[in-house]
């Protein structure tokens, strides 16, 4: 029996042994990895106050090296930068174009004579209405201002453009065709008239 007991032992107190030697093993690589991050943590901190202090040394000697500029200076500077920003916006923006008034002036009216020479010529009803209507395209192509001045000319009441414009067609054709029709009138008149008296119009052989 007790040798037994001392067998069942041995291996309860070696299973134990075993058990505290891992439990160590694994204090130690806690400790250890611990220590690691600790120390590693403890570099970064020490890099990141070496790189504050380089970095405020670098900022106080580029203050001493480099003094404040002209105030002029730094006028003409600012100038030249806002210069260049409108240039960019300026190249930028979309180019316009300048809306010019332009005044189309009405066709050159014909002189008087060479239309009632025209008008002669053609010797037709036809030939009075083309005139007329040549007239008063040429004077619905006129300004206002225009045409006011060529009512006053002509002794006209200004009413209205289109008034106007009729109005002085009609004395255009007047003064075109006057001279020409009282002719032509007369001639046949005194040609009735000779013809009433006795007188016998010659006839070509």
């Amino acid at each position: 029996m007790k040798g037994a007991a001392i067998m069942e032992s041995t291996p309860a107190q070696a299973f134990a042994k075993q058990m505290a030697v891992l439990e160590e093993k694994i204090k130690d690589h806690v400790q250890s990895t611990l220590s690691a991050s600790e120390e590693k943590s403890a570099r970064l901190h020490d890099s990141l106050l070496r790189f504050l202090e380089r970095a405020d040394g670098d900022v106080l000697r580029r203050t001493r090296e480099e003094p404040y500029l002209n105030p002029r200076r730094r006028l003409d500077l600012d100038d030249y930068e806002r210069g260049g920003d409108t240039g960019v916006r300026n190249a930028a923006a979309p180019a316009t174009k300048r809306r010019t008034v332009v005044t189309t002036k009405g066709k050159e009216p014909v002189d008087t004579e060479a239309r009632k020479k025209g008008a002669v010529a053609s010797c037709s009803k036809q030939g009075v209405i083309d005139f007329a209507l040549e007239v008063r395209g040429s004077l619905q192509a006129k300004q206002a201002l225009e045409l006011k001045l060529l009512c006053k000319r002509k002794n006209i009441t200004w009413v209205s453009k289109a008034q106007a414009v009729k109005d002085l067609a009609a004395a255009e054709t007047r003064e075109a065709y006057d001279g020409w029709l009282t002719g032509a009138d007369d001639g046949e008149g005194r040609k009735e008239d000779r013809v009433a008296d006795g007188d016998v119009e010659p006839h070509a052989d």
